[in-house]
């Protein structure tokens, strides 16, 4: 349960993908900075995942992976605890990651419209597809939703 509370959190509090959580290594986690580099990227957690985080990767070697996981492991980790959460459809990663974006971004709506505009893509339909494609259409929800399954 731990590690998969550590996995969900990295999805809704970061946005990062399945294949970047599978290609974590303790090495990523710098914990002198209290960030973690993905890539190019740098993330910043809340307190409470950067200490969970540490706790999961302190007895692990440098150049050891975080998770001893696939893709389809972390797909299916992530579909079963929506389930357990009573979700009326499959949850997703893509969901978790766009439900991240849906929480970090709400002011930022205009910008998104002007973006779907740009793209010759109707802004409302842009700004429909987040809230249907997000857990429950409510994103500040699918954290409390998918912690309470756990």
């Amino acid at each position: 349960a731990v590690r998969d509370r550590l996995i969900l959190g990295l999805m809704l509090e970061a946005g990062m993908r399945p294949s970047e959580i599978v290609a974590l290594k303790r090495l990523h986690v710098v914990r002198e900075a209290a960030r973690l580099t993905v890539g190019d990227r740098t993330l910043f957690l809340s307190h409470a995942l950067w200490e969970r985080l540490c706790t999961w990767s302190k007895p692990l070697r440098v150049s050891q992976r975080l998770f001893d996981l696939s893709v389809r492991q972390i797909t299916n980790i992530v579909a079963g605890y929506g389930r357990r959460a009573g979700m009326a459809r499959t949850v997703a990663p893509d969901m978790l990651r766009r439900t991240f974006a849906w929480r970090a971004f709400p002011a930022h709506l205009k910008t998104l419209e002007d973006l779907a505009a740009h793209l010759g893509i109707s802004p409302r339909y842009a700004v429909r597809y987040l809230e249907d494609h997000t857990i429950g259409g409510d994103p500040a929800a699918s954290e409390k939703d998918l912690a309470h399954a756990s």
